[in-house]
């Protein structure tokens, strides 16, 4: 129905976006890309949007939501480099738009950026500072950059936060065992495993932790 109706109307932002949106619905990323492409392309060019201009706020959303959407297909293709200049323009037009600094933070990550991925990590907790999650995605990355300590200090914090929420515990289990502090790491992870009983990867972990501890004794 989409492209029936760009063959008819072939300038209109909401035809191309619609397709776009379709194709990522059923997965077919690579066929969403173009048509990403093309609706941004559209609701810039001054001749087909000057009313919509006039409306900064609208205008901006809106090319933002556009920009994400592309990078987050290509995140989706595992194209992550190709996503973060995206990620980039959607966040210059809505600076404090959660959503688009939070995948940006894991693109980045994903790129192995890991200073980048901090400060977008950083500017998503000062968004939201209740989220735990963040939080503990702080402290993955001082763990990935071998800062022990500042790492230990975030999970120590997001667990705080949300003292029901197993990953905390999981990743203080998974530090401790790094830093040859066995003992502690085991009962850390049997912790972990006991805070989410039905995850069968965290009552492995524990048996692992175990195992490993005993080990080292």
């Amino acid at each position: 129905l989409f492209l029936e109706h760009i063959k008819i109307v072939p300038n209109s932002v909401r035809m191309h976006h619609g397709l776009a949106a379709e194709y990522a619905k059923m997965q077919n990323f690579t066929a969403a890309l173009p048509y990403y492409k093309s609706a941004i392309k559209l609701l810039s060019d001054k001749k087909f949007n000057s009313k919509m201009r006039q409306k900064e706020k609208d205008y901006n959303s809106t090319l933002g939501q556009y920009y994400s959407e592309l990078a987050t297909a290509l995140d989706e293709l595992s194209r992550q480099e190709e996503a973060v200049p995206y990620y980039h323009k959607a966040i210059a037009l809505q600076q404090d738009e959660y959503r688009y600094w939070n995948r940006l933070a894991f693109a980045l990550v994903q790129t192995r950026r890991y200073d980048e991925g901090f400060v977008a990590f950083f500017k998503c907790y000062s968004l939201r500072p209740e989220a735990a999650d963040m939080v503990n995605n702080l402290g993955n990355i001082y763990m990935a950059t071998g800062r022990a300590e500042e790492a230990m200090r975030s999970y120590k914090l997001s667990h705080r936060l949300s003292p029901t929420d197993s990953e905390s515990l999981y990743n203080m289990a998974v530090l401790l065992l790094r830093t040859g502090q066995m003992k502690q790491g085991y009962e850390m992870m049997v912790q972990a495993s006991r805070a989410d009983p039905s995850d069968p990867e965290k009552r492995v972990a524990a048996l692992k932790a175990k195992q490993l501890y005993l080990s080292r004794r």
